[in-house]
């Protein structure tokens, strides 16, 4: 993709459900297998991975006749034989097909899953927490893993020693599988895990909560899952997306409004940027973006937390893409996914900047004058995504090669920023050459 120099974006954008929070969801409800309505389901390919991967697993998944983005979900009849292993030929091992185990550990005892790309040391701490706090048992191989599932047990407590997003909602929703009462504490409290615990809220579990803990509170027994009433769940709008758009309104000077959000995902990413002196109004279910005068704003302060109303790592890429807008120093800092930061610095350094290693999670980031673009690679979603911000912020043309990663989480993009006004054609690497 090639993007050219351009006016400001102007407009309104309104995201579509995350995909992220979407696997979430259809992992809750292969774990608690009853019939389940899941609406603002974003057609993507992870998605789509997911729903194969629990139609494996002996649910079935339906789509409503003239309702798009909406699925149900429900269990195959006792008898009819779900298998537990999700084979690597399925599709891109994604860090959340993990989520999968406790579905399959519910269908047949035993999950038998592939090592995904990243994100490695969450599920190490998910496979901890199945063999010390469950009684699972865990074999890890070089392809994968397997765990079998033990007797339920009468209560489980937890205490994550890292607030881990995978970890969080895995034990979660092993718990719930079984009806086991939970007592979770520093559990990560981002949008993945507030998801998940409405969910189970609509299908009768208490979920008492604080910052430091969380305790999960099983329905009556007598609350079957063939109950008349099916759970309806909603999945919020794309905080990433989000996140990506407004920074495009600000990376090219624009202004406008994205709607469809869900207002406290992008609480402590609005307030890196109004920090700095960008002009936002955030409200529960939009964010507007207001012309700004950037000779007051100052360096960005992007800094990662897993705590309550901490920045999400999600969240991190286009905030230090837009640091290209502003000429000066940048602190970036994300204590869990290390290896995105650097690879996403890595492609802004063929923009001009300039990154000093001050720590073994923190950099400096040295923003001279652009007066170029730059030729650079997608080498993930959430890469491909931020370059998208700073190309819009780079003077001159820029080419993204490997744009495909995109659309793997988010194919709308580049038509929201089409029709915002952005200059962008996708063109083979030959003809952008030529």
């Amino acid at each position: 993709m090639t993007l050219r120099p351009h006016s400001p974006l102007e407009g309104t954008a309104t995201v579509d459900g995350s995909t992220t929070m979407a696997l979430v969801l259809l992992a809750a409800a292969g774990a608690l297998r009853r019939h389940v309505k899941i609406v603002n389901v974003p057609p993507t390919g992870d998605v789509e991975t997911m729903l194969a991967a629990l139609r494996h697993a002996g649910l079935h998944v339906s789509s409503p006749v003239g309702e798009s983005g909406s699925l149900i979900l429900w269990p195959a009849p006792c008898g009819v034989p779900a298998a537990p292993t999700v084979p690597v030929a399925m599709a891109r091992v994604f860090p959340e097909v993990s989520y999968l185990v406790p579905a399959l550990l519910a269908a047949r005892g035993q999950a038998r899953l592939p090592w995904p790309e990243d994100q490695q040391d969450d599920l190490v701490a998910q496979l901890r927490v199945y063999e010390e706090a469950f009684g699972d048992t865990v074999v890890r191989e070089d392809g994968g893993y397997q765990v079998t599932a033990a007797a339920p047990l009468p209560a489980v407590a937890v205490r994550l020693p890292v607030r881990w997003p995978g970890a969080t909602v895995t034990t979660v929703l092993r718990a719930a599988a079984t009806r086991t009462p939970l007592t979770l504490t520093n559990p990560y409290w981002g949008p993945e895990t507030t998801s998940v615990l409405e969910a189970l809220r609509t299908c009768g579990f208490g979920v008492p909560a604080a910052q430091d803990g969380l305790r999960l509170v099983p329905p009556p027994h007598d609350e079957t899952p063939s109950r008349p009433s099916s759970p309806a769940w909603e999945v919020p709008g794309d905080p990433v997306e989000a996140a990506v758009l407004t920074c495009s309104f600000v990376a090219s000077a624009g202004s406008g409004r994205i709607n469809g959000i869900h207002g406290p995902h992008l609480h402590a990413a609005a307030g890196v940027l109004t920090r700095a002196g960008i002009r936002l109004a955030l409200e529960d279910r939009s964010l507007r973006v207001y012309p700004t005068d950037y000779r007051q704003v100052t360096g960005l302060k992007v800094v990662t937390s897993l705590s309550p109303g901490g920045l999400a790592p999600a969240l991190l890429p286009p905030l230090v893409a837009l640091a290209l807008r502003f000429p000066g120093v940048h602190l970036v800092q994300d204590e869990v996914h290390t290896e995105v930061m650097d690879g996403l610095l890595a492609e802004l350094q063929r923009f001009g900047a300039k990154v000093e290693v001050l720590s073994a999670t923190a950099r400096r980031l040295t923003v001279p004058l652009l007066s170029g673009g730059g030729w650079t690679e997608a080498r993930c979603p959430a890469v491909g995504s931020a370059l998208l911000v700073a190309a819009l912020a780079a003077p001159a043309s820029s080419v993204i090669n490997g744009v495909n990663t995109i659309g793997r989480r988010h194919p709308a993009l580049a038509t929201h920023l089409r029709r915002l006004g952005a200059d962008l054609a996708e063109k083979g690497p030959d003809d952008i050459r030529q």
